[in-house]
């Protein structure tokens, strides 16, 4: 016998059964909108039984609000042959809340053995979830709001899991509250948690099962349904090892699927960008509000802290101008890179030299102000007092010691009627201007406004 006698016979293809068979959702679809025929895939991901659905108007199940051209898109598909470009639609589930799918339509309308709208439905939850966590970081979003879409695409089909972030301070931002109480539960070693162990070493940890997790952490993932944890860290290790760590929570045990591995890998890489851009934003930020040279506040936050404490009345706001003696002398002499380490020192020891609720600020060149808010006069000339000490002391640069000094100018906001920052400010640099005139090395306060100032020290 030949080897065609022994081929076995074709099987009949049941094209039911394939449809059936598909992933996804398969409708057959009429001109007029009427479902002719669904799979049986369409209960998983909305509840409805086909039965239910065959002879109602698809129309009638599309949630408008997920795509506003979606409907324009499936009339679009009605009314032109063959296969149209995927769009994206929100399906209502059983449960009235709206599903979001990708719809992939194919009009044989044509074909006598067809006759329909023949579609295919696909989850787009996680892809719509990824497409927000983009449309957060183009934003310029705060990461809180980008990790909150990061949690939403751990919900979907892929990883089916609650998540969190957790940063090296101890800080979490947790899909939802049963996604923290494992990583917030008392813990006797808690560098030994998958977290701790994944930020410091730069490795992911996977636990295919929770039973190695500490006891109170291991009966809070229990107690949420959660049978196994992977930390992924966000970043490349450094010496405070990574700044955040991605901690997943699957309800099944096991080893993460292929599949899942890469989507986990992806939500990584995202949120290291949410933290790099919110990184960069704030150096931003930070360059735009302070010398770059001493890393005090720089003479625009200067003025914007002091409006808004004049603005606020709460008490008497008082402005110290300074303005060193002997600074010139010693930058001609030296050169500018000496002077920029005169300067760096002089910085230091004003911010040393005053309260916690006051601002420091270098206002260009050798010039500082400070902005004290809550202050009399008795508090403003004992913090001039201390300044003028701290810089008269040598400031060693090199093999050299300076002895730069300064002077000071006062003024103190009248506490019954409202004072522009120009005014203050101005009274301040005028009380400068005359010490620097009659006694160098001193402070001299401005005449409070309706009573005179106390003689200069």
């Amino acid at each position: 016998m030949t080897g065609e006698e022994h081929a076995p016979a074709a099987r009949p293809l049941d094209a039911a059964a394939v449809l059936g068979a598909v992933p996804g959702v398969i409708v057959l679809i009429e001109r007029d909108g009427t479902v002719r025929w669904v799979n049986e895939h369409v209960t998983s991901f909305s509840g409805h039984r086909p039965e239910e659905l065959i002879g109602t108007n698809m129309l009638d199940h599309l949630g408008a609000s997920a795509n506003p051209q979606a409907l324009e898109s499936i009339g679009y598909a009605l009314d032109h042959a063959g296969v149209q470009l995927p769009t994206v639609l929100g399906f209502r589930a059983v449960d009235g809340s709206t599903i979001i799918l990708e719809a992939i339509a194919n009009n044989q309308f044509d074909e006598p053995s067809i006759a329909a709208l023949v579609v295919h439905l696909g989850p787009y939850d996680e892809r719509a979830a990824l497409d927000r966590v983009l449309g957060s970081l183009a934003a310029g979003d705060d990461p809180e709001v980008s990790f909150g879409h990061l949690h939403q695409v751990a919900r979907g089909a892929t990883l089916r899991a609650e998540s969190a972030v957790v940063f090296g301070d101890g800080r979490a931002i947790a899909s939802s509250p049963e996604a923290a109480a494992p990583i917030g539960a008392r813990c006797h070693d808690p560098s030994a948690t998958p977290w701790a162990v994944a930020a410091t070493t730069g490795r992911a940890v996977v636990l295919p099962d929770v039973s190695s997790l500490a006891p109170a952490a291991r009966a809070a993932a229990r107690k949420a349904g959660f049978e196994a944890c992977w930390a992924h860290p966000i970043g490349h290790v450094d010496d405070d090892g990574v700044g955040a760590v991605l901690v997943i929570w699957r309800r099944e045990p096991g080893w993460p699927e292929p599949n899942a591995t890469t989507l986990a890998d992806q939500l990584v890489r995202l949120g290291k960008l949410a933290l790099d851009r919110d990184e960069h934003r704030h150096q931003l930020l930070h360059a735009a509000r302070h010398d770059h040279l001493t890393g005090l506040a720089n003479r625009a936050r200067f003025y914007d802290v002091l409006a808004e404490h004049l603005a606020a009345r709460h008490a008497p706001v008082g402005v110290l101008y300074v303005d060193l003696d002997r600074f010139k002398e010693v930058n001609d002499a030296f050169g500018h890179g000496h002077g920029d380490r005169v300067l760096q020192e002089v910085a230091v020891r004003l911010d040393a030299g005053v309260g916690p609720t006051a601002t420091v600020a270098r206002l260009g060149g050798d010039e500082f102000g400070i902005c004290q808010p809550g202050s009399d006069t008795s508090m403003l000339t004992a913090t001039a007092e201390r300044l003028l000490a701290a810089l008269e002391a040598p400031i060693p640069v090199g093999d050299q010691e300076h002895r730069i000094g300064a002077t000071i100018g006062i003024a103190l906001s009248a506490a019954t009627r409202p004072t522009s920052t120009d005014h203050l400010v101005g009274r301040a640099d005028a009380a400068l201007v005359e010490g620097k005139a009659s006694t160098k090395g001193t402070w001299h306060l401005a005449e409070v406004e309706g009573g005179a100032a106390p003689p200069p020290r």
